[in-house]
Formats: C-alpha cells, structure tokens, sequence
C-alpha cells in the first residue's frame, strides 16, 4: 500500500483561500483570525485529517509547550496521581508534561542535558539535584522546581511538603490510640523527607517518653524487618509508613501472617483520588493545589514574569 501525501499548511490555505499564516493562526486557536475564516480552515483540516507537525512549529518558535517531569519509581502511585494533576494545571496554559523515569538517587547533569536537547520548556523534578547539577544551574537560569522536596541550594526553586509536622501529626495520631510498640517504616533514610519524616515522628512519641524503632526497607524488606521484631517480642501495634504503599506491605504482613491488624499510619493519602482496597489514615496535602503553585511558578518563569526562586512548604494534615 502507498503512502498519502502528508497534508501541509498550504494546501490547507489552498483549499481555504487564505494565506499558511492564517492558516497557522487559526489552527493555533489565536484570536487574531476572523472566526469564519477559523471555522473553515478547522472543517478542512478534519477532512484532509491534517496532523500538525510539532517540530517545525519548535523550529521556528525555538521553544516547544513541552515540560519535563522526572521521577525516580515507576511503581510509586503518588507520581502518577501528581503527574495527573500537573498534566490538567499545564493544560490551561497550552502546556503539555512528558514524564521521565530516572533510575538514580539523584538528578544529575547529563540527564537534565538531555531533557534541554528535547527543547523542552521547563523542568519539574520530583528528585533531587546533584551537587554538579545544581551548580550548573546556579550559573545558567532555566525554567526548573524541585517538586515535593526541599532543596539544600539557594538557587534551586521548591515546593516541599511538611515531612516534620507531618510525623508529628502521625505520632500524636496514634498516641491517642495508646499503643506499645512503634515503628517507622521508610523508604530510605538517605532521602531527606523519609528521614525529615522519621525525625518528627520520633520527637512527638519522645516528648512522651516512649522510644520508637525504625525499619529502612533499603537495607531489609518489611517482611524480613517484621519478622525480626517479631522474634525479638517486639512487634509494633502502631506504624507510621513513609507512604502508603510501605503501609499497605506491612498490612499485608499482619494478614497473612493472621496477626492483629496494627494501628498504620501512611502518607501520600492516596485514597483521596483512587479507590483502594482497604481503609487507611494516611497524612496527606491538597494535590491539585501543589499542582497548580507549580505550575503557575513553572509559568511565570518560562515567559520571564518572574525570576524569583520559590521556597515553599505546604502543610499536610491526616485524611481518614
């Protein structure tokens, strides 16, 4: 079978009796076009099913409507609820994202390079910078936040989340449930706002006198961390998770081992956006408000509104 011609412009403005400008115009929904003339440059454009090209148009502007988000855990729901609501905030603005696994701890040069090779017109990043990185970025200016964590460097713009006042929260959560033994269940203790997490746990329960173990799932899983304390007589009947996929691992483990269900914090509040299996407390923060600060920052700097460097923490409260 033969190929069909690709559709041009000009042959739309051919068909229309227009010029390939207006015909650019109309098809980029400017006002600047008469809407009859839109009206029918649109009905020819369906019916010779014209499919814009995208890298010509980049061509010429030098820029493209593209974001790059990258993200570290393919797995890790949280990314792909916020990539959601981060797609909708961009949305409005004529902006699309383009999510990007990184299989690193950290966001480093060469990665962020390739990103700017795509011509891509910001950058989210829900990991944070390397050292290289973020000096490189202290020295050339470029569109870019660090989403859900803090960073360490001046320059780098953020919006974090309240991962110390989110622990106490847990803490005083469960305090009021007056268990025994306590745990924390992190990701990584290397990750700052697992540790940030850890620490405000750890400072409510010992204002009250009560010590509280850790379990770092890097070094063991839940199930091999569990069954430790469960041999030591230690096993927690309150759990504070640094997410609520940590949380549900450790509720599975109570259940096939037939055990009492603990009292289990999470966070992330996944719950609020998908429906679950089970029920879970889980310490959470307006998504689609965090969404749209980022974008709404992210904006004003692509078209040089504002040079500013946000620095932003959002309070997080407990989700039934």
């Amino acid at each position: 079978m033969t190929d069909k011609k690709k559709v041009t412009m000009k042959d739309i403005a051919n068909l229309a009796g227009v010029t390939t400008q207006t015909v650019s115009r109309a098809l980029s929904d400017l006002d600047n076009v008469h809407p009859e003339t839109k009206r029918k440059v649109l009905e020819i454009a369906k019916e010779l099913n014209y499919i814009k090209n995208s890298s010509a148009s980049i061509l010429r502007s030098g820029s493209s409507k593209i974001i790059a988000v990258f993200y570290d855990n393919l797995r890790n729901l949280f990314f792909s609820l916020m990539s959601d609501f981060l797609y909708n905030s961009f949305k409005k603005y004529g902006y699309t994202i383009m999510t990007i696994p990184v299989f690193n701890s950290t966001l480093g040069l060469e990665t962020y390079k390739e990103a700017r090779s795509l011509n891509v017109a910001g950058i989210i990043s829900f990991i944070e910078t390397d050292d290289e990185l973020s000096n490189y970025l202290k020295e050339f200016d470029f569109p870019f936040i660090l989403f859900g964590r803090k960073s360490t460097y001046k320059n780098i713009g953020y919006i974090a989340l309240d991962d110390i006042g989110g622990g106490i929260i847990a803490a005083k959560e469960l305090l009021s449930i007056k268990g025994k033994n306590y745990l924390y269940i992190g990701e990584t203790m290397n990750l700052g706002c697992s540790r940030d997490r850890y620490l405000g746990f750890k400072k409510e329960l010992n204002k009250n006198n009560i010590q509280v173990e850790l379990l770092d799932v890097q070094s063991s899983s839940i199930e091999e961390g569990l069954d430790k304390l469960k041999k030591d007589n230690k096993l927690p009947d309150s759990i504070f998770c640094f997410n609520d996929m940590l949380a549900f691992g450790a509720i599975k483990y109570y259940e096939m081992n037939n055990l009492k269900k603990p009292n289990i914090i999470g966070f992330d509040a996944l719950s609020n956006d998908i429906l679950l299996p089970c029920e879970l407390k889980s310490i959470g923060v307006d998504k689609e408000y965090m969404a749209n600060t980022a974008c709404e920052y992210l904006i004003s700097k692509i078209k040089g509104i504002s040079n500013k460097d946000i620095s932003m923490v959002l309070p997080v409260k407990i989700y039934e």
